[in-house]
């Protein structure tokens, strides 16, 4: 009988890749940051029931401090869907931003608060 082998690399490297790729859920922080940043990005829309989420992940934008970040597509006055624009939502009303036309360092901005990527997250389509 012979001595069991030691772990693969790639069995390792499976390993790591599915503890990645759990949702923020899984760690409350995450979930914690996720929370507050809907509250913030939801509260200035006509329509906050209407939003539809879509490429939604959880960037931490300095040390500790989360941003989500993704795209938003709600209703407007009319009723009507505006079409998807980026946003991120971080942990205050002074970092939540909707993309608009006429808001030209929404760039730059962005991609402060999204450029390190932490995890995918899923937000529950419109009711």
């Amino acid at each position: 009988m012979s001595p069991p082998r030691p772990a693969s690399v790639f069995s390792l490297l499976a390993a790591v890749a599915v503890a990645m790729a759990a949702p923020a859920a899984a760690n409350p922080v995450h979930e914690s940051a996720v929370e507050v940043a809907l509250d913030l990005l939801t509260n200035p829309l006509k329509d906050p029931d209407s939003a539809r989420y879509r490429r939604t992940f959880l960037s931490e934008w300095t040390a500790g401090r989360f941003a989500l970040c993704g795209e938003v597509n709600a209703k407007n006055s009319y009723g009507g869907y505006v079409g998807y624009r980026r946003f991120y939502a971080g942990d205050d009303v002074s970092a939540v931003e909707i993309e608009s036309d006429t808001q030209n360092y929404f760039i730059g901005r962005y991609n402060t608060f999204c450029s390190n990527k932490v995890t995918d997250v899923k937000l529950p389509a419109p009711r």
